[in-house]
């Protein structure tokens, strides 16, 4: 009797799994949407694009959906693309504002102060209208460089419009005038928490300067939360043309790593505490590295992932990127014209698509499994790095098979030495020595390639590159294996 009860209760748990997965809107049908949402939102899209873009989404939804999802697929889709729509014109009305002229009031700073060349770039926001400040004087320049974001600043000055060139470059940021100070009196703190983040920054700031040279500890500080403000222009160049200057912008990496760090302190909390708990970090550490498009996406992902644990569920990590790409355009529709955005978006998808390899294939090597991970993220920038920037640096791949696995245990183990040398000062030479020679091998990483990488070479010798490292990684592997076997020949494979 006992057997058949639990035969009975199988059954239905089966059929009821059956029946969910049935119901469930498969990985096609959600990226179609992820890329007309996308459609939807592109600042000056048509409207018989949207449209077009709407109708490919139904279609593929339609085609690929089981009978009983396809009501559901064309109704997500329907609200999705509706709310796309009104969320981007939305968007495009507040951009779409006069300049308040001669002003005299509290602005807010909402991007931390930035050298650029000779000058000091910022971003302030009063009257709900984001401005862009340029401040050329050194009096001025000295004046804000203390600033960082959420601290409030009295100034005097004039609100203009922007040119059509540079209101297009800086629409992604929210940008619709340009503020030009004639005087900067009296700054504010911000709230607790904006302190509670810029004290943060600071001290990994200043525990990185007291115990590394400037130009590692300006890497350092870029590395753990993305602030490269303080890197040399000549740090810039030599880490864009290695093609590793995405290390120095935070993304999913950082955020896996932190969450991996906080584990086993989360492990020793309830399932819901613990989703609550690491949900707080995940938005405290964005908040830290100033919600750039990258850690947004990541953040949003992570937050998923977190959600479908508790709840039990599993997840197709290419429908979890597809959902968070649909849930950071309809939040904040400008945000689809950002280069950062695409570059995350296409490192996540190569990520998904060399672990779906290392499954397949049954790889168990950590080493070769990281190299495949790392190829498989390049892979996926190509794309939009050859769309934008019409080249991708020929070394890119090699520099990043070293420097990665590396810049991530700095990326791990980064904050908590930075706390740990704040707790107890006289430890943190200690700490913070074995991260200044990994934070000197990526640096010296970027030197090589940089200072190997061709003035001019055709388009087609960055994908060439890419492949050829490819063949190697896994010819490489595959040899370690056959070497194995053949030492083991009684091991059955």
């Amino acid at each position: 009797m006992g057997d058949e009860v639990l035969r009975r209760r199988r059954c239905s748990e089966h059929y009821v799994a059956a029946d969910s997965h049935r119901w469930r809107l498969i990985d096609p049908a959600v990226v179609a949407t992820a890329v007309a949402v996308s459609m939807v939102a592109w600042p000056g899209g048509a409207v018989g694009m949207r449209f077009i873009a709407c109708a490919i989404a139904v279609v593929v939804a339609i085609a690929v959906s089981p009978q009983p999802a396809r009501v559901l697929a064309v109704c997500v889709i329907a609200a999705a693309m509706v709310l796309a729509w009104w969320r981007a014109d939305t968007a495009a009305n507040t951009l779409d504002v006069t300049p308040a002229g001669d002003v005299t009031t509290w602005v807010r700073v909402v991007d931390d102060p930035r050298r650029l060349g000779g000058s000091t770039r910022m971003l302030v926001a009063f009257d709900g209208i984001r401005h862009e400040v340029w401040l050329r004087t050194p009096s001025d320049q000295t004046r804000v460089a203390p600033l960082a974001v959420g601290d409030r600043v009295l100034m005097a000055g004039r609100s203009v419009a922007l040119e059509h060139d540079r209101a297009a470059r800086v629409r992604y940021e929210g940008v619709t005038a340009e503020f030009i100070p004639a005087y900067i009196a009296d700054v504010r703190d911000g709230s607790a928490l904006e302190r509670s983040v810029n004290r943060v920054r600071e001290l990994v700031a200043t525990t990185a300067s007291t115990t590394m040279a400037p130009d590692n500890a300006a890497l350092f500080a870029g590395l753990v939360i993305g602030d490269d403000r303080r890197q040399s222009p000549e740090m810039t160049a030599r880490f864009r043309a290695s093609g590793l200057s995405h290390l120095t912008a935070v993304s999913g990496q950082n955020l896996t790593l932190l969450l991996a760090g906080a584990a086993p302190m989360l492990m020793l909390c309830g399932p819901r505490s613990r989703w609550v708990l690491s949900v707080g970090l995940i938005a405290w550490f964005a908040a830290i590295t100033r919600f750039e498009p990258s850690i947004l996406r990541a953040a949003v992902m992570g937050i998923g992932v977190l959600t479908r644990t508790l709840m039990g569920r599993g997840g197709s990590p290419l429908r979890l990127l597809a959902w968070a790409v649909v849930a950071v355009v309809l939040l904040d529709p400008l945000i689809v014209s950002s280069v950062g955005l695409w570059l995350s978006v296409g490192a996540t998808a190569g990520v998904i698509a060399a672990a779906a390899v290392i499954r397949f294939h049954g790889v168990s090597s950590r080493l070769m499994s990281a190299l495949l991970i790392t190829l498989g993220a390049q892979i996926g920038v190509m794309v939009p790095m050859l769309a934008v920037f019409g080249r991708m640096p020929v070394w890119a791949t090699p520099a990043n098979l070293l420097a990665v696995p590396v810049a991530g245990a700095v990326m791990l183990l980064g904050l908590p030495a930075v706390v740990c040398a704040a707790i107890v000062p006289p430890l943190a030479p200690v700490m913070m020595w074995p991260l200044a020679y990994g934070v000197r091998w990526v640096d010296a990483v970027a030197r090589v390639a940089a200072a190997a990488e061709p003035r001019t070479a055709p388009v087609w010798v960055s994908p060439v590159m890419v492949v050829a490292t490819c063949a190697v990684v896994l010819g490489t592997g595959a040899a370690w294996k056959r070497r194995g076997t053949d030492e083991h020949p009684s091991v059955v494979r």
